[in-house]
């Protein structure tokens, strides 16, 4: 979480100037290992969020009209 919030990087848009929106993005390394036959099985799960979009809340107010 620490190297994360070092590597963070800040930047306006074209629709907020003053956006505090920011991306996360997360790798989980899971590792399994059955120790009586020793194999091993091991797999990688991302967890991303984008922290919304300005065109999407745009469009759906406009087609809620």
């Amino acid at each position: 979480m620490e190297e994360g919030k070092n590597n963070r990087h800040i930047a306006v848009t074209n629709m907020n100037e003053h956006s505090s929106r920011s991306h996360s993005v997360f790798l989980i390394n899971v590792k399994q290992e059955n120790v009586e036959s020793e194999k091993k099985l091991t797999g990688k799960l991302y967890l991303v969020d984008l922290a919304g979009s300005e065109k999407v809340s745009r469009y759906q107010r406009k087609n809620k009209k």
